[in-house]
Order: C-alpha cells, then structure tokens, then sequence
C-alpha cells in the first residue's frame, strides 16, 4: 500500500503527456477519405481536430520545435520532433513558438 506522501509525490510531478487541445473533437479520422481540395478519395496520414478559433493547442509530449511556417495546404503550422515521432500543428492562426525552441508537455505552441 502506498502512502498518501509518496501518491502526492507522483501527483506533483510534471505531466509526461498532454492533449493537444482542451476538449477533443475528432472532425477528420486517420485513413482514406475525400480531400477536401481535390475531391478524390486519398489516404489521409493524421487526424483533425475541431476547435474555435483563438484555441491554444498544445505540445503533446517533450520536443524540438523543427519548423514554423505557412503554406496553402496547412496554413501556420508548427512541426515537433519529439524524439521518434514527429507531430504537425496546422490550421494555426497564430504561432507561439520558434524554430529550436524546446517544448513541454502541455505548453502553448499556438493558437487555432
């Protein structure tokens, strides 16, 4: 049996994990689906998520911010490199990080 101090130990640790958003609403699954630009059926490699704009998204785990930037497909984005996987932040309307910053889990990284 543990003791109420080492459970309130464990608790006052920093999170390891972090959801990218505060509440998840999945509006674009993982797989095959009509693209949205071309209106043929591809293969979509992530999944999107809903959420009103001026949103903070977040750093889903420790990482290196690799690239910021805009273009037409992902508009502001942000890419981490959080060690063997690599997580895209895109639709943003604003950016909150730079390029080599490091990341926690559970920091702003931009605004939808």
């Amino acid at each position: 049996m543990r003791s109420l101090s080492s459970q309130s130990q464990r608790l006052s640790h920093k999170a390891v994990v972090s959801f990218p958003l505060r509440v998840i609403k999945i509006s674009s699954g993982f797989g095959y689906r009509t693209d949205p630009f071309t209106g043929k059926r591809r293969f979509h490699s992530g999944i999107d998520l809903q959420a009103s704009k001026g949103t903070e998204a977040y750093s889903m785990l420790t990482g290196v911010v690799v690239m910021v930037g805009k273009d037409r497909t992902r508009g502001y984005y942000v890419m981490i490199s959080h060690d063997r996987y690599m997580v895209t932040y895109c639709h943003l309307s604003r950016i909150l990080v730079r390029q080599g910053q490091l990341v926690e889990p559970g920091e702003a990284v931009g605004l939808v």
